[in-house]
Parts: C-alpha cells; sequence; structure tokens
C-alpha cells in the first residue's frame, strides 16, 4: 500500500511521465522500456477492478473503453499474451484484412513496436481517468459531508438547549417521553 500511495503523489504532482522518445529506440532502451512497462502495470494491478469498469466508454456511449484498451496495450507489451487480448486480436485482424502476410515471429515484432509507439499515449489516457477518478473521489466526499452536516448527532448535545443528549430529547418528538 506504501508503494500505491507513493506513485499516486507522483502523479498527482504531475511528475509521473512517460520519459522514452519512441523515435529513438534502441536495444537498450527497449529493455528500459519493458521494464518501466513492467512496473507501472504492476502499480495498476493494485487497483486493477477500477481501470477494468468502462465507465469512461458507458459514460460516452463509445463501444470500446479508451481505459480497459489502454490497459490492453501495457498486458500485450508486459505479458506478450498476444491472443488474450482484445486490441491485440483487433490489431492482428486489421493487418490480415489489408493482405499482409507473417510469420508469428514477424507478427511479435510488429505488434511490440506498434505497442511501445502507442505507450505514451496509453499512459497519458489512464493518467487523465485516474485523475477524473479524484475528482469523483472528491465529488462524493463533498457530498457525504454536506448530508452529514445537516444532521443532528444522537450523543450530541440537543441543540434546544436543555442540556440533555439529544437522543434524550427532541429525538423523541411525537414519542411518550418527548417533554417540549
Amino acid at each position: 500500500m506504501d508503494s500505491y500511495a507513493h506513485y499516486n503523489e507522483i502523479r498527482v504532482k504531475g511528475t509521473l511521465n512517460y520519459n522514452y522518445d519512441v523515435k529513438q529506440l534502441n536495444t537498450e532502451m527497449f529493455d528500459d522500456i519493458m521494464d518501466w512497462a513492467w512496473g507501472f502495470l504492476t502499480g495498476l494491478y493494485l487497483r486493477k477492478p477500477i481501470w477494468e469498469n468502462s465507465i469512461v466508454s458507458k459514460e460516452l456511449e463509445l463501444d470500446e473503453d479508451p481505459v480497459t484498451n489502454s490497459l490492453g496495450i501495457i498486458e500485450a507489451l508486459v505479458g506478450q499474451e498476444l491472443n488474450t487480448i482484445s486490441v491485440v486480436k483487433k490489431m492482428r485482424a486489421s493487418y490480415e484484412e489489408s493482405g499482409k502476410h507473417m510469420s508469428e515471429d514477424e507478427w511479435k515484432v510488429r505488434i511490440n513496436a506498434d505497442f511501445i509507439a502507442m505507450l505514451p499515449e496509453a499512459v497519458s489516457v489512464l493518467q487523465l481517468f485516474g485523475e477524473g477518478m479524484d475528482e469523483r473521489r472528491k465529488m462524493q466526499l463533498n457530498k457525504s459531508q454536506s448530508v452529514r452536516s445537516n444532521k443532528t448527532g444522537r450523543n450530541v448535545p440537543c441543540p434546544c438547549g436543555s442540556g440533555k443528549k439529544y437522543k434524550k430529547c427532541c429525538a423523541l418528538k411525537g414519542q411518550e417521553g418527548y417533554l417540549h
């Protein structure tokens, strides 16, 4: 949980960034990107149901959820489970429809290159979604606090000034034992 709090704090400050230029990709950088993506995905998995709940597609009435697709890109890049993720299946179908025929190894190289090129945007989508979730939590917290502030607690002194607890005084209005 400390790790989640640390990275969430960095994200909130705006300093959690994707720092690789994919146009200048080399073998050493590829390994660094894969390590970075693995660490980023590990952090996302701490709260995986949040990232896979399709809130964005439901609210915007989209056929595909950009947050789920972004998570899928990172999962495919890190896990290499290319046949289990829907975004990969769609990309493969698109390649096949265009008449391009590739061996399985050529396909893996091509899809990894595409995913690395998409990684900065995927990270950006996930960060925007995270910021939106922060705003949602703040709004829900404000709503719950405003509801609570209008209620008198049962164990607080009664607002009528009798000196009794509210539960023993005005909370009993309309019941036997009510004195006012």
